[in-house]
């Protein structure tokens, strides 16, 4: 396994592998639509023209033996916000999040982004919270999934 770290940025040039790229990345994440049920449209009308702008950005992690993306963040630089952070579960606990999560404390200039998850979540990301000294600042319930959403970091500490 040779996994490779890029900007989804960088491709942008390169318009068959830039949009082939951000299909396989919504086909990636498209199953959280059953805690966001808007993420067809957040994706295709918010994060993609974001990213096209420049004040967005996708950091991929691909496995280049098989030429597959297999870890995702997606970082709004302004806000210092994490909006989507995901690794295949065949590729966790290989490193994976966190050189994701260096790429994005870089672009942010904080190891301390905005981030905000499901509460059912929190036993998953409980390591990385942890690791990088996060702290669990609010609790929203959302009525649309009948779930809290765990808000973290809303105070951020810049690097």
């Amino acid at each position: 396994m040779n996994i490779s770290y890029d900007k989804l940025s960088s491709f942008i040039s390169e318009s068959l592998i830039f949009s082939k790229n951000v299909y396989d990345i919504y086909k990636m994440i498209d199953f959280i639509k059953v805690d966001y049920e808007h993420v067809f449209e957040w994706y295709w009308g918010t994060a993609v023209p974001c990213l096209l702008n420049g004040t967005m950005d996708f950091f991929i992690a691909t496995d280049e033996s098989i030429n597959k993306i297999v870890g995702i963040a997606i970082v709004r630089k302004m806000e210092q916000k994490i909006c989507t952070l995901f690794v295949e579960p065949n590729y966790s606990g290989k490193g994976i999040a966190t050189n994701l999560l260096n790429m994005t404390f870089e672009y942010t200039g904080t190891t301390k982004p905005m981030i905000t998850f499901p509460d059912y979540k929190l036993k998953t990301l409980e390591k990385i919270l942890k690791k990088y000294d996060w702290s669990i600042d609010e609790k929203e319930f959302k009525e649309y999934n009948n779930r809290f959403e765990i808000k973290c970091n809303v105070k951020k500490k810049h690097l």
